[in-house]
C-alpha cells in the first residue's frame, strides 16, 4: 500500500491510500453532461433521485440509503475516501465567477469539480451546514461534475447530503458577471478503482429526455375481431387533437381507443372532428375563454370553486355534453372530475382546508369538521349530479371520478352522485393500494370502477419504464377495471419538449410508452372476458377517516413527515398494517419506491367502506377495520354481527364503535364481541428511576383505553395490558370470530399486537402457496362459471427506467392451491396455462399444465417471468370455460 496524494499550493496533500495504479484525472462515469430541467432541483437529494449523482467510494466498506427526496446519507470505514458525485445542474458562463454553497451535515473533507480541488476542510469556507466555495469553468466542460468525499476511518464516518430547510432550502449557484482569473488548483488523483453505487437500487425515476427521443418503428394494427366474448372496458385516451391528418388520431380511429377528451378548443370544429373517430367523448371540468365563444379553458372542480364560477362550469358541461349528443347519437358522455380529492381539501392537508369552505353555507359545517363536514360536501355534490344529469340525458351521461390519492375513499365520491371512480398512482404511489381501494370501495356500492396509468414522478419527469407501464396496465386490466386511462407520453416529441409552454409534435412517431399502450390495447381487446373478482381479505374504513397522501420519496413535497395534525394524524400508523397483506409496500405515507407493484402472500384485497351491508360483507372471510371512524350507527353494528354469526373473522378496535358526539353507540357488545363496555381509563406510564433524587418517579396517566369487561361464555381474552386489563378480546360469536382492541385504532399502543393477530387470521384464509416463497409475487382469482383464473404477477423482475433495480429474475417453483378457499369447481379437474401470441389475429390459447390433487389440495409447478395466466376447470371444460364459446 502506497499513499499518494494530489498537491494544493500552501497546504500539505490530504493522503489516501490504495492498491491500483493511479492517475491524474477523474474517472467516466455514466452522468450526464448536458443541462436538465429539474423543477425541483434545490438540493442534492433531487439531483441524486434525478439521476444526476451517485455514491461513490474506494479502499472503504459503504453503505447508504435515500430516507426521502431531502436527505441522504452514506457511511464508511476503512482507509480510503467516500462521498457523491454529482453533474452540475446548469450550465455555467465560461470565465465567470461561479459560487457554490451546498448543503453537506458534517463537512466533508475535500470538494473537487472535475479533477481540480477547490475546497478542502482545513482551510475552506463551512457556514450553517453549507460547503461554500467559488470556480471558474474551463473551456472544454460544459456541466463540471462535483465530488464531495470523506476521508474513511477504522470507525464508521457518515456524511449527510440534505436540503437544509432553516438555511435557504436550494444549492446556491450565483454567477458573477465579467471574466474571473482562473485560479491554480491542485489536481486530485483518483483511482481507477473507484466503486460506483450508480443509481440506488430503489430509485426508479428517468428524466423525460428518455421519452423525446426520435420514437419507434411502429404502427399499431387494428385490433382484430375475436369470436368470443372479450374484457368489457373502455380505453380512455386523454388526448386527441382536431387535426386529422395527425397519427394518434388515426390511431385512435381503429386501433381499440373507446373514448377521447375534449381539450376546450373550438367546439364545432372538435365535435365534428370526434363525430368522425364514432368514439365516447370525456369531458373535463371547463370554463368559457373570455372573448372566445365556443371555446374553453379546461381546469379542475376546484379552481372553479375558489373563483366562485360553479355554476359556469356546470352550463360549460351541459353545453358541451348536449352539443356532442346531438351529433353523435349513439355515443355516450362522460363527465370527469379530475383529482376531485380536492374537494375534500386533500391537496391542502385535510378536510378543514377545504376549498368547499367558499360556499357561505357550507363554511360553518365544514369547519366544525367530523363527520358533518363530509355530509354537507356529499349533500351540495348529490344536487349538482342531478343538475347535470337531467339537463342532459341520464341515460346517455355518466359521471365519473378521478382519485389523485391511492388512499382515498371511493365511497366519499359515489356519495357525492358520481357514477363511476378511477384510482391512480402518481410519483410511483403504491399500484395496490390503488386497486384495492377502487374495486373495493364500487364493489360495495355495484358500481364499476376503473384505473388511470399515470407515470408521471414529479413536475415533467415520467417515473416508469416502458416494461413498468406494461406490468401496471396489466394489473388493471386482471384486477377488473372497466375503464382505463392513459397519462403515458404516447408521442416522441424529437427536440421540443413536454415543458410548461411547449406542445407535444402530434405529428411526430410514437415512443416506446406509446407502443406500450397500443400493444396493450390489442391485449386488453382481445382477452377474454373477465370473471367475477374474488377477493378473501376486506380492510374495513370509516368516515371522516382522512388517510390518502400515500407518496413516493421523491414526491418531496408530499413525502416528508412534516408532523401536521392535520396530515398525518396519529390513527394513520394503521395503514403500515398494509404491509402483511402488500409485501413490504412502504409506510403510510410513503410507497417504497421499487414497490410501485408488490407481492399479495394472501391473495387478492379490497377497502371497503363503513356502510359494506351484509350481502356483501359475507363475501370475505377476513374483515378488519383500519383507521378512524365515528359514524357507527344501528345498521352497520347489525350488518357486522350478521357476518360474523354467518362465519366471518372481524376484527376492530374499542373507537371505531363510536358515533359522530364520540360517544360509544352502545356499551353492551355481548351479541357480538362479548363483552360490556365499563368506560374510558388511563394506562400509567411504568415507574422510572431518577438517578438525581435517588427515587422512583411514578408518573401520572399517558395512554388512554376503553375497559372491556368479558360477559360472554364464548369469551377469552386474547392480549393484556401492563396493568392486567384486557386489550384484546377474543370472542366467537354463531360460526364466525370476532375480535375487539381496548383502544380508539388498531396500532395506538404499538403494531406488533395487530400484526401478530392479523398474521394468524391471514394464514386460515390464504389460497395459494408459492413454493419457494416471494415477495413479489402477487396474484388475483377470477370465478368464471366452470372454471377459476389465476394471473399471477413477478413484479422483482421488471426495469425501472434508471436502468438500475434488482431483478430477481424468472420465478420457478410449485404453486400449490386450496380449491375450498378458492370457490374452484367440484369433481375432476385440470389446469391449463394461457399463452398469449400478441401478433397473431386469435391470439390467445390453452396449454395443459401437469398437476397433483391431493384431498382439496392441488399442486403444479410453474414458471413466472413478469407475469403468467392460469385456469382451473372441470376436465375437458377449460376451453368453453375460460372462452366462453
Amino acid at each position: 500500500m502506497k499513499p499518494n496524494f494530489f498537491k494544493l499550493p500552501g497546504l500539505i496533500g490530504l493522503f489516501f491510500a490504495m492498491n491500483a495504479i493511479i492517475y491524474a484525472g477523474e474517472p467516466d462515469l455514466d452522468l450526464p453532461r448536458k443541462t436538465y430541467h429539474v423543477e425541483y432541483g434545490e438540493g442534492l437529494g433531487e439531483l441524486w433521485w434525478n439521476r444526476m449523482a451517485r455514491i461513490v467510494g474506494w479502499d472503504c466498506e459503504m453503505d447508504h440509503r435515500a430516507e426521502d427526496s431531502t436527505v441522504i446519507w452514506v457511511e464508511g470505514r476503512g482507509n480510503g475516501y467516500f462521498g457523491m458525485v454529482f453533474a452540475c445542474w446548469k450550465e455555467l458562463n465560461k470565465e465567470s465567477v461561479c459560487e457554490f454553497a451546498l448543503a453537506c451535515q458534517p463537512a466533508p473533507d475535500v470538494v473537487v469539480l472535475d479533477d481540480k480541488v477547490v475546497w478542502t476542510r482545513e482551510n475552506g469556507r463551512y457556514e450553517k451546514g453549507f460547503v461554500e466555495f467559488s470556480y471558474v469553468p474551463s473551456q472544454d466542460r460544459e456541466l463540471p461534475r462535483i465530488w464531495m468525499l470523506k476521508k474513511a476511518s477504522p470507525a464508521t464516518e457518515r456524511i449527510y447530503f440534505r436540503r437544509e430547510p432553516h438555511y435557504g432550502e436550494k444549492i446556491r449557484l450565483r454567477q458573477k458577471g465579467g471574466a474571473g482569473e482562473p485560479p491554480k488548483l491542485g489536481i486530485f488523483n483518483f483511482p481507477r478503482d473507484i466503486r460506483v453505487v450508480g443509481a440506488d437500487p430503489a430509485l426508479a425515476t428517468s428524466p423525460l429526455e428518455q421519452y423525446n427521443r426520435e420514437g419507434v418503428d411502429y404502427w399499431p394494427a387494428p385490433v382484430p375481431t375475436q369470436n368470443y366474448p372479450v374484457c368489457e372496458m373502455e380505453i380512455i385516451d386523454d388526448i386527441i387533437p382536431p387535426v386529422r391528418s395527425s397519427p394518434l388520431f388515426r390511431c385512435l380511429e381503429q386501433r381499440g381507443v373507446d373514448m377521447v377528451m375534449y381539450h376546450g378548443d373550438p367546439l364545432k370544429e372538435s365535435i365534428a372532428a370526434i363525430k368522425a373517430t364514432e368514439k365516447n367523448l370525456l369531458l373535463c371540468p371547463m370554463l368559457p375563454k373570455p372573448g372566445k365563444s365556443g371555446e374553453y379553458k379546461l381546469c379542475h372542480w376546484v379552481h372553479a370553486v375558489l373563483e366562485g364560477r360553479i355554476h359556469e362550469t356546470e352550463e360549460a358541461f351541459i353545453t358541451v355534453a348536449n352539443e356532442y349528443l346531438k351529433a353523435c347519437p349513439k355515443g355516450m358522455v362522460y363527465i370527469w372530475y379530475p383529482e376531485f380529492d380536492s374537494i375534500f381539501g386533500q391537496w391542502a392537508g385535510g378536510i378543514a382546508y377545504s376549498p368547499m369552505k367558499k360556499i357561505p353555507e357550507l363554511k360553518s359545517r365544514i369547519e366544525a369538521g367530523g363527520v358533518g363536514a363530509f355530509e354537507a360536501i356529499f349533500e351540495y355534490w348529490r344536487k349538482i349530479a342531478v343538475n347535470l344529469k337531467q339537463r342532459t340525458d341520464p341515460k346517455r351521461v355518466k359521471l365519473m371520478a378521478l382519485l389523485d390519492r391511492p388512499g382515498s375513499q371511493a365511497a366519499f365520491y359515489f356519495k357525492c352522485g358520481v357514477d363511476i371512480i378511477e384510482n391512480k398512482h402518481i410519483h410511483r404511489q403504491n399500484v395496490n393500494v390503488v386497486v384495492a381501494n377502487a374495486r373495493g370501495g364500487a364493489s360495495a356500492y355495484g358500481k364499476d370502477y376503473g384505473f388511470d396509468n399515470d407515470c408521471w414522478d414529479r413536475y415533467y419527469w415520467f417515473g416508469h419504464s416502458e416494461e413498468e407501464i406494461w406490468q401496471t396496465l396489466l394489473v388493471y386490466l386482471h384486477a377488473g377495471g372497466t375503464h382505463i386511462l392513459n397519462e403515458i407520453p404516447v408521442i416522441a416529441s424529437g427536440n421540443k419538449a413536454l415543458i410548461p409552454g411547449g406542445k407535444a409534435l402530434f405529428d411526430h412517431k410514437l415512443s416506446g410508452a406509446g407502443k406500450t399502450w397500443f400493444e396493450f390495447i390489442r391485449y386488453a381487446k382481445c382477452h377474454p372476458a373477465l370473471g367475477k373478482q374474488v377477493a378473501p381479505i376486506a380492510v374495513m374504513r370509516g368516515l371522516p377517516d382522512e388517510w390518502n397522501r400515500l407518496a413516493a420519496p421523491s414526491s418531496n413535497y408530499e413525502a416528508a413527515k412534516d408532523g401536521s395534525e392535520v396530515t398525518f394524524q396519529p390513527y394513520f400508523a394503521d395503514y403500515n398494517l398494509l404491509n402483511l397483506v402488500f409485501s413490504n409496500y412502504g409506510l403510510f405515507y410513503r410507497t417504497y419506491p421499487d414497490r410501485l407493484a408488490t407481492g399479495t402472500p394472501y391473495g387478492p384485497v379490497d377497502m371497503i367502506p363503513w356502510d359494506a351491508d351484509f350481502a356483501h360483507l359475507r363475501k370475505y372471510r377476513l374483515v378488519f377495520y383500519l383507521g378512524k371512524s365515528t359514524c357507527m350507527d344501528e345498521r352497520q353494528y347489525e350488518n357486522l354481527r350478521k357476518y360474523v354469526n354467518d362465519g366471518g373473522v372481524l376484527v376492530m378496535a374499542a373507537g371505531q364503535l363510536r358515533r359522530s358526539d364520540r360517544t360509544f353507540f352502545k356499551k353492551d357488545l355481548a351479541d357480538l364481541f362479548g363483552v360490556r363496555i365499563e368506560g374510558d381509563f388511563t394506562l400509567k406510564a411504568d415507574p422510572v428511576w431518577d438517578r438525581k433524587r435517588v427515587t422512583w418517579d411514578f408518573p401520572g396517566g399517558t395512554q388512554r383505553y376503553t375497559r372491556l369487561q368479558p360477559v360472554g361464555t364464548q369469551t377469552s381474552v386474547y392480549y393484556r395490558l401492563k396493568n392486567s386489563d384486557p386489550h384484546v378480546v377474543e370472542n366467537a360469536c354463531g360460526k364466525g370470530k370476532a375480535y375487539l382492541f381496548a383502544t380508539e385504532y388498531l396500532t395506538e399502543f404499538d403494531e406488533m399486537t395487530a400484526s401478530r393477530l392479523l398474521q394468524s387470521e391471514l394464514e386460515k384464509v390464504r389460497p395459494v402457496v408459492f413454493s419457494p416463497d416471494n415477495t413479489w409475487l402477487e396474484y388475483m382469482i377470477q370465478r368464471k362459471e366452470g372454471c377459476v383464473v389465476l394471473p399471477v404477477f413477478n413484479h422483482g423482475n421488471v426495469g425501472f427506467p434508471s436502468g438500475n433495480g434488482r431483478k430477481v429474475g424468472v420465478w420457478k417453483g410449485r404453486v400449490q392451491l386450496d380449491l375450498n378457499r378458492m370457490d374452484a369447481p367440484s369433481g375432476e379437474l385440470e389446469v391449463n396455462g394461457v399463452e398469449y401470441q400478441g401478433k397473431e389475429s386469435a391470439p390467445y390459447r390453452l396449454k395443459p399444465v401437469g398437476f397433483e390433487r391431493d384431498g382439496q389440495i392441488l399442486t403444479f409447478k410453474a414458471e413466472v417471468d413478469r407475469f403468467a395466466e392460469f385456469v382451473i376447470s372441470g376436465r375437458g371444460q377449460a376451453d368453453k370455460a375460460y372462452f366462453g364459446r
